[in-house]
């Protein structure tokens, strides 16, 4: 998640479109499965479209698990981010705030960039009234420690799961110990 927010953030959408591009082209399911996992970061259609064939062409049933989760967060942030290019739209205070408001649980740690880019495409410095304006720069001050470092997309606490698998899964058992206490004394 953060490579592929960070990526986009530093205007490098591009190059992580044909590493991903790249990846998918492997015969290896974990490396499809990574390209998966960068995909559900880059909410636009074509990639949602790309994740959707995935979901039930590819032949890995990892990857089109995996697939299957990754299609829901990327309509999940495409979906944040259109409700908010409506928000910016609005011209009443208290409409706007009431409207973050709502938005607020379904923000990620990739709201902290896309919010001003969606703000500069709409030059709201400029189109805004400035009491709207000071409720756009209160939320985005007042919730950036509410974007959650951690967050749990549709059940998945990203920092347990590598590649579309949780991370505990893969490891392998820990030994049993044998009973110390010798039987029958």
């Amino acid at each position: 998640m953060y490579q592929a927010i960070t990526a986009q953030a530093e205007g490098a959408q591009k190059v992580l479109l044909s590493i991903c591009r790249r990846l998918l082209r492997t015969p290896l399911a974990g490396e499809r499965c990574l390209a998966v996992s960068l995909l559900a970061w880059v909410p636009d259609e074509n990639q949602i479209e790309r994740l959707e064939q995935l979901k039930t062409k590819d032949p890995s049933g990892w990857v089109q698990k995996h697939a299957e989760w990754a299609v829901e967060c990327a309509k999940q942030e495409a979906s944040v981010r259109r409700y908010y290019e409506r928000t910016l739209k609005e011209v009443d205070r208290n409409v706007v705030q009431a409207r973050l408001h709502v938005m607020l649980p379904a923000l990620t740690p990739a709201a902290r960039w896309w919010h001003r880019e969606i703000e500069l495409k709409r030059s709201v410095a400029d189109s805004v009234r400035r009491d709207v304006q000071a409720a756009l720069a209160f939320f985005w001050y007042d919730t950036r420690s509410e974007c959650k470092k951690t967050p749990k997309p549709f059940g998945r606490a990203l920092n347990e799961y590598l590649r579309g698998e949780r991370i505990r899964d893969l490891r392998s058992p820990k030994p049993q110990l044998l009973d110390a206490t010798p039987s029958g004394r």
